[in-house]
């Protein structure tokens, strides 16, 4: 064969492997998750699912479904996934925030928890698989174990109404209720984060001042972390105002709880062996009260740790900036703020702040930080790479995000919507 003709038929081979490639991060319409078959099928696809309604109160609301971006293709939106559910009479589709999500690498199932109930689907198909109400008393932010065989799912509707919430032990692959969990130290049941180890679920509540531990092998309250702090008199809350645990994190090796708290534009720390508050961690230089507070009442509502342990990132809902914190020293110090940017509103073709972040994690190996403001931050360079939009344009915001990693077609890896350190040796303390 001559020369020439070589060259023409390695250039027609290249022009269809990239073909085929084109052809696989364009696929966006609604339905099964797209894989290309064939050469295709060998291709690796990095993809985050963010819910919407995924946030409360938030200026800039995107409807109702499940928002897929490609991570590899400049976090372009794939498609918008409808939620597969039957919603009740009294429920408005648009109005159903989604309080939590999780996935599972090993059985490929995503979990949203919602006020309507908890909902599991297949990724692949994306078919419904089953869905439970709980008599309307769930469910707020989850979490799955390790093995992927149980859930903890907080209650929330009419069980926190009467003060008598706690955590669901869900079998997760059914969504059948294996136990409750009273958690008299932790009411106001809201986020739960599992370790690595699957030794220990670390449950707290918008109602309480400890952070309570369970068992997964007795379902059982074994320990409590606390107390933490309540809200200061100076920033306007009002007198005596009891302490309420928002969001929070882990390390590795479960020795050490990083939570944030009403009243405080920072975070403290509890050490898991002692069950004692150790650290008190304020951003410095930041003055404010709660009458500058722009979302979700206090300070600061969102923190994640690095995979590597080495840095903290903090939500800041009075200044609309991310905070990082050099957590190789303990107490970490604060390092810098990331500054977020301004977008226009399409309908007003004004600059504004994309809302305040109030929530902030990490994808998978660290590379990239999700605030919910649909920022997407270089960890490395702290700088924003990406800021995403829905398919209308409208600038997109939600506080629940999950990474998936998928090859072959299939589920592999998939990141933790907590943001928990991924070292499993032993923690400074």
């Amino acid at each position: 064969m001559p020369r020439k003709w070589v060259g023409y038929l390695i250039c027609l081979v290249a022009l269809l492997v990239a073909t085929d490639w084109v052809v696989a991060q364009s696929q966006g319409t609604p339905g099964a998750q797209q894989v290309v078959r064939g050469r295709g099928e060998r291709m690796e696809r990095q993809l985050v699912y963010m819910p919407t309604s995924g946030t409360g109160g938030g200026r800039v609301q995107n409807g109702s479904g499940i928002m897929v971006f490609d991570v590899r293709n400049h976090f372009r939106l794939i498609k918008r996934i409808p939620f597969p559910w039957t919603y009740p009479a009294w429920a408005d589709p648009d109005g159903d925030e989604i309080k939590g999500i999780e996935v599972s690498a090993e059985t490929g199932i995503l979990y949203l928890a919602s006020f309507t109930g908890l909902h599991a689907f297949d990724l692949i198909t994306e078919k419904m698989l089953w869905e439970q109400t709980y008599g309307y008393t769930c469910c707020d932010r989850l979490a799955l174990s390790p093995d992927s065989k149980i859930l903890y799912v907080p209650e929330l509707g009419v069980a926190r109404d009467k003060g008598t919430d706690g955590w669901l032990v869900v079998d997760a692959l059914t969504g059948k209720t294996i136990k409750k969990i009273d958690t008299p130290r932790s009411r106001g049941a809201h986020n739960t984060v599992w370790s690595l180890d699957g030794s220990k679920v670390f449950l707290g509540g918008l109602n309480g001042a400890y952070v309570s531990v369970a068992d997964p092998k007795t379902h059982t309250i074994v320990q409590t972390i606390g107390p933490f702090s309540a809200p200061p008199a100076n920033l306007g809350y009002p007198p005596n105002a009891p302490t309420s645990i928002r969001p929070f994190t882990i390390n590795g090796s479960a020795t050490l709880v990083f939570a944030t708290l009403n009243g405080l534009l920072g975070f403290e720390i509890g050490d898991v062996k002692t069950g004692k508050m150790i650290h008190r961690v304020e951003v410095p230089g930041y003055p404010w009260n709660r009458q500058r507070v722009m979302t979700e009442g206090t300070g600061s509502h969102g923190i994640a740790m690095s995979p590597d342990e080495k840095e903290i990132w903090l939500t800041d809902c009075v200044y609309g900036v991310l905070h990082v914190f050099d957590s190789t020293v303990m107490p970490p110090k604060w390092v810098r703020e990331v500054k977020l940017p301004r977008r226009a509103r399409p309908e007003r073709g004004e600059e504004v702040h994309l809302d305040w972040p109030d929530w902030v994690t990490f994808g998978l190996d660290g590379k990239y930080v999700y605030s919910s403001t649909g920022d997407v931050i270089d960890a490395a360079t702290k700088q924003v790479v990406a800021s995403l939009i829905d398919e209308y344009g409208t600038p997109f915001r939600s506080q629940k995000m999950v990474e998936v990693l998928y090859k072959a077609g299939k589920v592999v890896r998939v990141s933790d919507q907590f943001g928990i350190g991924q070292v499993r040796g032993s923690a400074t303390n």
